[in-house]
C-alpha cells in the first residue's frame, strides 16, 4: 500500500467519468481536453517512456562526446604550438579520440541496462 497515489487515483477515476459525461452531454465538450491531458501526463510518466527518454539522452550524450573529441584533435592536429610538435598533436589527438570512444560505449552500454 506503499505506493499508493491518491492523485492518480482521483485522476484515473475522473478521465472515464469526464469522457463518458461528455459523450452524454453532462459535461460541455472542452471538459474532455482535461481527460486527454490527463491521459498524456500518464503516458509521458509510464516506464518504457521514461526509459526511452534515459536512453535517448545517453546516446545523445554519447555523440557529443565524441564530436568533441574530433574537434579537439582536428585543433591540436590544425593549430599545434610549434611545428615540430606535428606528430604528438596527432598521437595525443588519436589518443582522446580512442578515450572519447570508450567513454561513448560505457555510456552506451549503461543506455543499454537502462533498457533492460
Amino acid at each position: 500500500m506503499g505506493d499508493f497515489n491518491f492523485a492518480t487515483w482521483i485522476g484515473n477515476t475522473l478521465s472515464p467519468i469526464t469522457i463518458f459525461g461528455v459523450v452524454i452531454g453532462w459535461f460541455p465538450s472542452i471538459a474532455i481536453v482535461l481527460a486527454v491531458v490527463w491521459y498524456m501526463v500518464q503516458l509521458w510518466e509510464c516506464g518504457p517512456a521514461t526509459r526511452w527518454r534515459a536512453t535517448h539522452r545517453l546516446r545523445r550524450i554519447a555523440k557529443l562526446k565524441i564530436e568533441m573529441a574530433r574537434l579537439e584533435a582536428l585543433e591540436l592536429v590544425a593549430h599545434p604550438k610549434n611545428r615540430v610538435d606535428i606528430a604528438p598533436a596527432a598521437v595525443a589527438a588519436e589518443k582522446i579520440l580512442e578515450q572519447a570512444r570508450e567513454e561513448a560505449k560505457a555510456l552506451i552500454a549503461a543506455a543499454a541496462a537502462v533498457k533492460k
